[in-house]
């Protein structure tokens, strides 16, 4: 078992993990100094952070690797256990939540507490796209089990994301919902038929609101709205845009070379947690523009080679699958960045491999053990077609 899991790993995708060894490294050292002052608040030692999320990258590393070694023929079957487990938590987490930095989200398993929505976003592309491709593989043979099949599969797929917002995280509920939204589109259905079931999701997000709004008078709650007001936040410094002024204030102190590592003044006491979602801004005053500009270019890299290796796989469901895993990781960095930099509302997104976090990090990496497992039978069936 053990030569045999050495032999396939040989078959791994060396620029993609390159890429990724570096932004895992840089994010870990990063949260040394970014966390500096979270670390003095909390009485604690200043590597506190930096030896809990090596913990989270081991874990989630550790999963990466079995998930490595899993056939992707097998995932029908592990798809369909994770669906009964993440359903099981999410409503666990709605009905008896663990308040955690103010949020509700949480759930506390034997002493861990983790939020069960991170999970739900690279599940989320493997439910939908084997969902969508047991449609296919019945609609001509089965084509009333075929049509069961989709109609469960919007159910679940909107039932995951709904449950999310119950829990008022709207931020992850719309990623979830859009990664759906994704696979959904550039899945094989027929045209006629994403426009029926486009209709009727824009009807059921339509019906949701509305009744949200008979229920408790509102769609979002009131700190969700106020956070709108994106374009300006600087006009109510005081309440809404607080955080975003001062992470304006920390690109602009940064220039283009930065001040210097460790050396941000914008993390003590401005920017609340600067170790997690706002970590670019820390970032670029630390680094400067430059530095950021080149870790953008690694980003890049990273989501294009997914999109090579998603091109590469001879199986369509494992090429929308690898698609969809780099829409997930695009929407991370998209509504994070977005968000910071005043393009859209701040919703308290993670930016991936550099913000501390232990839920997102494992979930995460999860995924990009599912990209690894596609490139290595990618180049597996490439050796056996030479063989042939």
């Amino acid at each position: 078992m053990v030569k045999k899991i050495k032999n396939e790993l040989k078959y791994i995708d060396k620029p993609l993990l390159t890429l990724c060894l570096i932004m895992v490294c840089f994010g870990l050292l990063n949260i040394v100094t970014s966390s500096s002052r979270e670390a003095a608040t909390w009485d604690v030692s200043l590597y506190y952070y930096f030896y809990r999320q090596i913990v989270w990258i081991v874990a989630g590393g550790l999963l990466a690797l079995i998930i490595m070694n899993i056939p992707t023929k097998k995932y029908n079957y592990w798809v369909m256990i994770g669906l009964v487990l993440v359903i099981l938590a999410l409503l666990y987490a709605n009905i008896d939540p663990t308040f955690h930095r103010g949020s509700a989200r949480w759930i506390n398993l034997f002493g861990f507490v983790f939020q069960p929505g991170e999970f739900t976003k690279p599940f989320m592309v493997l439910l939908s796209v084997l969902f969508f491709d047991q449609y296919k593989k019945l609609v001509k043979r089965k084509p009333q089990e075929a049509k069961k099949i989709l109609n469960l599969t919007f159910f679940v797929c909107l039932l995951i994301p709904l449950l999310i917002f119950l829990q008022r995280d709207f931020g992850n509920a719309l990623i979830v919902g859009m990664i759906f939204l994704f696979c959904f589109l550039i899945s094989d259905l027929d045209f006629q038929k994403k426009i029926n079931y486009l209709f009727i999701l824009v009807i059921v997000i339509l019906i949701g609101a509305l009744a949200s709004f008979i229920h408790s008078g509102r769609v979002l709650e009131p700190h969700q709205l106020s956070r709108f007001n994106f374009l300006s936040p600087c006009t109510n410094y005081e309440h809404t845009g607080y955080q975003i002024c001062n992470a304006y204030i920390a690109i602009n102190e940064g220039g283009l070379f930065g001040v210097g590592i460790g050396e941000s003044r914008q993390k003590y006491s401005y920017i609340d947690e600067p170790h997690t979602d706002m970590v670019f801004a820390i970032i670029i005053e630390e680094y400067g523009a430059l530095f950021a500009g080149l870790i953008l270019l690694v980003y890049t890299g990273i989501m294009l080679r997914i999109i090579h290796i998603g091109r590469s796989a001879k199986q369509k469901k494992l090429r929308y699958i690898a698609y969809g895993l780099m829409f997930y990781m695009f929407l991370q960095i998209f509504i994070n960045l977005g968000g910071l930099f005043g393009l859209i509302p701040l919703t308290g997104v993670t930016l991936p491999f550099l913000s501390y976090g232990g839920s997102f990090t494992i979930a995460f990496l999860m995924g990009l053990g599912v990209v690894f497992r596609i490139s290595i039978e990618n180049r597996l069936a490439k050796i056996k077609i030479k063989k042939i």
